[in-house]
């Protein structure tokens, strides 16, 4: 324990008692507790492991240093800077939203659509159209009406009630017959009905966002799976003259015959009138049934061998000729598990595993409404004008959660944030939308405000994430922003260590590696063909050389070239330009046209002594001997050796900034530690040793 009193000597040795339970750290009345020490420890350590006091020790120093920072940082207010303030609710947004969703309701909603994956259903529906937003009067005369209309149908007449009553525009072509469809083809409720409803028989109304339904369910099969084809299209539609009509049918007969005589379906495919699928050979994307209309789909499921060429026939969109490329039944689960989540998220479903959770929440709360009160709303004209002021003396209770009430001056702020409203005579509407809007809103906020009591791993993470921000921001403005910023101070720190940057030999060379020894070689051979080797390496200063051909994809980094004219940009070096027309460069193809590795090219200039430390390598004044490293054939071509070399700010301004750093942080931190007062329960920490 002697390395801790010799770091941080400023630090009070105190007794267990000094101390509540369980706090580790003590920081001018800030504390610290131990669990939350443990829980960053065993986070970056093995928990099940023996750790010496020392290791510990050195741990703890860290984890000081940074609770010092900040400490620091909110005294300083950085925790209420806006931008601090915007930030940190966006990850706290973030973390609280796996909390948010109920996860036994959301594996039920997996596995259900999984199992409907597997199945397929055929329907016909009358539609009884209403608004989303429509109040619960008009809903109760849809619902009624929809009742109606159910009384009207026996076994044999769906298809005429729907004809002569559904909102729905298309029934007037087909009657209120959807075909076949499978999971996450329609809206939750509507697909709901389908799946549950017994063959040959008629759901009760069902209310989605178009309005209500009732859901006649024609036949159940097993899922036909997915497959993918390529077609040719000649268009052909009602609108068409009969002349046009059968010009379109004499085409796609005409290329049929042309395939029956052998020609390739490949070939047909630019007399297509697709022009999104003729670009690629006519093949259209993987689908299912319910994706495209009924006549298309028949005959696509009906091709059983692939390559198989269907006969031409008619859609609403014309005239076909299909080729099949491949065919997939289901797949297993653990393979479209995160897939069938991701379509969840943008379904429907959301909505409903929202209002679970929002229903679970109230009653978890004891939720209590007080709809009476929301009355005053309802004989107030709401428009663009609105202003809550004038309801800042109405303060009764709209509806309570946990112990936290909100009332009608609540409400008519939220209205005045949110208040889109531009009509008068929707007013009413629009008070109820929003009140169930904000219901929900304050339900699901109550709920964040508890998690960091209902679940400790999300505070500590909350947590870190509030203070790694802090970090972040007061370092940058002590330490990074203000290395780079402060020249004077720089170039003051430079001055007083300018012997540090001095070194007594300088050694300016390029390493080559390569795991292909072969091509190494071939670049070693010809580097030593080359008489004027002074110049040879000016190019590593040229960033157009690191340009890669997009049709070339093995290109040695630092030797790439351009087709046409070489490396313009340089080409007044004669020297460089004659060794990118040598041997290796015009048969650089040959050399690469395999999957070969590339030649990678370092160039290192620093002292003598740290380049020995770092490549054991045997060199002369000019190109070493090719040695086997780490896996990597390398040689050093040396451009210059000079002694007693005194590196300048500029040169290695980089390394000089980072130095810089160290030294502001240093001085930072010893601020702090004559700052604030620190006492360590250092009993409690030496728990962790025998654990």
């Amino acid at each position: 324990m002697k390395k801790i009193f010799i770091l941080v000597t400023i630090i009070t040795f105190c007794c267990f008692n000094v101390f509540s339970q369980n706090t580790l750290i003590d920081i001018s009345g800030t504390k610290v507790d131990f669990e939350e020490f443990k829980s960053i420890f065993y986070k970056n350590n093995i928990k099940d492991t023996v750790y010496s006091e020392d290791y510990i020790v050195d741990y703890f120093n860290l984890f000081l240093k940074f609770k010092l920072k900040i400490k620091e940082a909110k005294d300083l207010g950085y925790d209420t800077v806006t931008s601090f303030v915007e930030e940190f609710a966006g990850y706290k947004k973030q973390l609280s939203e796996p909390y948010l969703i109920d996860s036994s309701h959301q594996s039920m909603l997996v596995k259900e659509a999984y199992e409907r994956m597997k199945n397929e259903v055929n329907v016909s529906h009358i539609l009884i159209k209403l608004d989303s937003d429509a109040l619960p009067q008009d809903t109760l005369v849809a619902y009624k009406k929809a009742l109606l209309i159910k009384r009207k149908i026996n076994n044999k007449n769906f298809e005429q009630i729907a004809y002569d009553y559904s909102d729905d525009p298309s029934v007037k072509q087909n009657y209120g017959k959807l075909g076949y469809f499978s999971v996450f083809r329609m809206v939750y409720p509507f697909e709901n009905a389908a799946y549950n409803t017994p063959v040959g028989k008629v759901s009760n109304p069902i209310r989605s966002k178009f309005g209500y339904h009732l859901v006649k369910v024609n036949d159940k099969r097993q899922s036909l799976g997915e497959v993918k084809v390529s077609h040719i299209l000649i268009r052909s539609n009602q609108d068409d003259s009969d002349v046009e009509k059968k010009s379109s049918e004499d085409r796609i007969k005409q290329l049929f015959e042309f395939i029956e005589e052998g020609k390739e379906f490949e070939d047909l495919v630019q007399y297509s009138e697709d022009r999104g699928s003729a670009s690629s050979n006519g093949e259209l994307p993987w689908f299912s049934s319910g994706r495209m209309v009924q006549e298309f789909e028949q005959v696509a499921f009906s091709l059983t061998e692939f390559g198989q060429i269907s006969r031409p026939f008619k859609t609403m969109y014309g005239w076909h000729i299909i080729k099949l490329i491949n065919k997939r039944g289901v797949p297993d689960f653990k393979d479209v598990k995160e897939e069938i989540k991701s379509k969840i998220k943008r379904d429907s479903r959301s909505s409903f595993n929202e209002s679970f959770v929002v229903n679970n929440i109230k009653n978890e709360y004891g939720f209590r409404s007080y709809d009476y009160n929301l009355k005053l709303f309802y004989n107030k004209e709401i428009s663009n004008e609105w202003d809550a002021d004038f309801l800042k003396k109405n303060k009764k209770v709209l509806f309570k959660i946990g112990d936290t009430k909100y009332t009608q001056y609540d409400f008519a702020k939220y209205i005045d944030e949110n208040n889109f409203l531009t009509s008068k005579e929707n007013s009413e509407k629009f008070i109820f939308h929003t009140y169930q809007t904000y219901v929900k809103k304050i339900c699901l906020k109550y709920e964040v405000s508890q998690l960091s009591n209902k679940y400790p791993d999300y505070k500590i993470l909350l947590n870190e994430y509030k203070e790694g921000i802090l970090l972040f921001n007061i370092s940058n403005d002590k330490i990074w922003s203000k290395a780079n910023k402060d020249t004077i101070g720089l170039n003051l720190f430079y001055k007083e260590n300018i012997l540090k940057y001095k070194v007594d030999t300088l050694i300016d060379c390029f390493l080559f590696s390569s795991i292909d020894g072969v091509d190494i070689l071939k670049l070693k051979e010809n580097i030593l063909s080359v008489q004027n080797t002074n110049t040879l390496f000016d190019f590593a200063n040229y960033t157009d050389l690191n340009y890669r051909l997009k049709n070339e994809r093995k290109i040695p980094k630092g030797l790439s070239f351009n087709q046409e004219n070489y490396v313009s940009s340089i080409s007044q070096n004669i020297e460089l330009l004659d060794f990118l027309k040598s041997d290796y460069v015009e048969n650089y193809k040959n050399y690469f046209k395999n999957d070969y590795s590339l030649i990678k090219m370092i160039k290192y200039r620093d002292g003598l002594s740290n380049f020995k430390s770092d490549y054991q390598i045997t060199y002369n004044n000019i190109v070493s001997e090719l040695e086997f490293i780490d896996g990597e054939y390398v040689f050093v071509y040396v451009n210059n050796l000079i002694p007693n070399y005194q590196f300048q700010l500029n040169e290695i301004r980089g390394r000089i900034i980072s130095d810089y750093q160290d030294y502001l942080e240093s001085n930072w931190l010893e601020y702090l530690f004559r700052t604030y007062d620190i006492t360590v329960d250092w009993d409690l920490l030496k728990t962790l040793v025998s654990e």
